[in-house]
Order: C-alpha cells, then sequence, then structure tokens
C-alpha cells in the first residue's frame, strides 16, 4: 500500500500525470490545472511526505521522496507519467528522472528549486517549525494575500479555507 496520500482529477482513462508541489504544500494546488486545462489527463497529485494528509513520519529526504512517489505509481497501476513538478516539487521531478528514467514520459519544472544556498534550507525548515500559527482565519488570509496578483485571490482564498485547522492552544 502506498505510504502518499494522492488526489485525484481528470479522466480516470486518461495518460497520467504525477503532479508534485513545493515545499509547505499540498497536492490540491494542482486541482484548477488539472479541471480547467488538462481534464482529459488522469491527474495523480501526490501530497509528499511531511505534507498535507500524507504521513509525516521521517526521513524527508530526496531520496525518500522518490521511492514514495515510484511505491505510489506502483500502487496506482501507473507504469509511465508525465511529471509536473512546482519548485522543490521540480527537485524531486528531477531526482525521479534520474532514479526511473523509464518510469518519465516527460518533464516539466514550474520554477524549479534545483540548487538551494545550503544555509538556505536550515533556516527555513527552522522558520516553518517555530511559526506559531494566526489568531483567526482572517488573519491567516491576509498573510497569505500579501504580495500576491489579483489573480492568485481565489486560489489562496480557497487554501485557507480549506487547509487551515484549529491548534490545541486555540490558534
Amino acid at each position: 500500500m502506498a505510504v502518499l496520500h494522492l488526489h485525484h482529477y481528470g479522466a480516470p482513462d486518461g495518460p497520467p500525470t504525477l503532479a508534485i508541489h513545493g515545499v509547505t504544500a499540498h497536492g490540491e494546488r494542482y486541482r484548477r490545472l488539472a479541471q480547467e486545462a488538462f481534464p482529459e489527463r488522469r491527474w495523480l497529485a501526490v501530497d509528499l511526505r511531511g505534507h498535507g494528509r500524507s504521513t509525516w513520519d521521517a526521513p524527508w529526504t530526496v531520496e525518500r521522496h522518490v521511492a514514495d512517489l515510484l511505491e505510489t505509481l506502483d500502487a496506482v497501476g501507473a507504469e509511465r507519467v508525465a511529471v509536473v513538478g512546482h519548485s522543490y516539487g521540480g527537485m524531486i521531478g528531477l531526482h525521479l528522472l534520474a532514479a526511473a528514467p523509464e518510469r518519465v514520459t516527460r518533464l516539466a519544472l514550474l520554477d524549479p528549486a534545483i540548487e538551494l544556498p545550503g544555509a538556505w534550507t536550515p533556516r527555513l525548515t527552522d522558520e516553518t517549525i517555530e511559526d506559531a500559527g494566526w489568531a483567526t482565519p482572517e488573519e491567516a488570509l491576509a498573510k497569505r494575500l500579501e504580495g500576491r496578483v489579483p489573480q492568485s485571490v481565489a486560489d489562496a482564498t480557497e487554501d485557507v479555507k480549506r487547509h487551515l485547522y484549529e491548534a490545541p492552544d486555540g490558534r
């Protein structure tokens, strides 16, 4: 059984597309692209380990992510897939291609995080872990909308509504 949670979009019998998100994201980020731009494809949008509804068990290494993806593809019977990777998902997609070239028919990279400065990653990890959250849903939405173009407001609003939850401390 696959470890990763999958969001299925599009035609169940269409050519399969594996969608890999970036850090702090989730597979549902591909819903509109799948439904509005390419509904004829069979979309397999993963929540990577440590994200969304997938296991949060470590390790969260590139090698572990690639192994999780291959296990997930095997579990759903997807022998060969087109791959779309955004940011960190682009880097994972490149490593998937290197590890199992026979499984990837094509690869689209969206702002890929191919090379990150070594000091940047631990800082981002610490900031993410130390994030105290928000006092209200409105505060969370306002933060999510900072610096965004008007076209992204609907997606950011939907993202906050779907994935915001109240922590035990009330935040």
